[in-house]
């Protein structure tokens, strides 16, 4: 009935049809977070590439087979963590590397709306599912970090990059078009770097580019990169005693 309405051509009344079909060459996953190892590893058996919505897997062991078995099977797959790929993310990069803004010192972010209606239900039919928490982090070189995020509350989706020369903060680090440069002696200037369509494209082009290339992961989001954000994941839930499949984690 979907399918009609919205004249979609080929439609599967399974997950298992899917994949079954020959033609079907790539397979982009966005179903609950809990379901993505089963559903990616499904894909990569019957030779599709694919495409993870964030977070990737639920541990670091998920993460890593799957990579392992996209290289084995000379397939390709990567986590959609779509605002990696954004233009101002790269140009970003490029005035850090620079030292624009001298040794980066302490980083803070935050990002809240509020769940209602159908969405309220989603997100909170995953177990275990938080509605605020307050991220904090030190590291051995002295830098430090603070994120708080949250489904219950409106909280505007801004960022600061503190360092010893000076600051850049993003007014929307997630729909990321717009950053203001702060460096000490110098006038604020604000760097505007838009999206071509509304920012998915960019992923899209890499799993493309990568496929085309014949890798079996990105150079640009590595599988070193996604494993290592899945394991800081699953260690912070882990310090919240969450609980997974009936079992207590510590």
């Amino acid at each position: 009935a979907f399918a009609m309405e919205h004249y979609i051509p080929r439609y599967y009344d399974s997950y298992e049809a899917l994949v079954k079909d020959q033609d079907v060459e790539a397979v982009y996953v966005a179903t609950p977070n809990t379901l993505h190892y089963e559903n990616c590893r499904l894909c990569l058996e019957h030779g599709k590439h694919v495409l993870c919505e964030k977070p990737f897997t639920i541990n670091e062991k998920q993460a890593q087979e799957l990579y392992n078995m996209a290289r084995d099977r000379h397939l390709f797959i990567m986590e959609g963590l779509w605002i990696w790929f954004l233009p101002l993310y790269a140009r970003l990069h490029s005035i850090i590397q620079q030292g624009t803004i001298g040794e980066i010192k302490h980083i803070s972010c935050q990002y809240g709306f509020v769940a209602t209606g159908a969405r309220k239900d989603r997100k909170f039919n995953e177990y275990g599912t938080d509605d605020y928490s307050c991220l904090k982090f030190k590291y051995s070189d002295g830098l430090t970090a603070e994120s708080v995020q949250t489904i219950g509350h409106e909280l505007k989706r801004n960022a600061r990059i503190e360092g010893t020369k000076g600051n850049i903060f993003l007014p929307d680090f997630q729909h990321a078009e717009t950053m203001i440069l702060e460096v000490e002696g110098k006038e604020p200037e604000t760097i505007d770097c838009p999206v071509d369509i509304n920012g998915f494209e960019y992923e899209i082009r890499e799993a493309s580019r990568c496929v085309k290339l014949g890798y079996c992961s990105s150079d640009v989001y590595t599988a070193k990169d996604s494993i290592a954000l899945t394991r800081l994941m699953y260690d912070i839930r882990m310090s919240w005693n969450m609980i997974f499949d009936g079992e207590t984690q510590v």
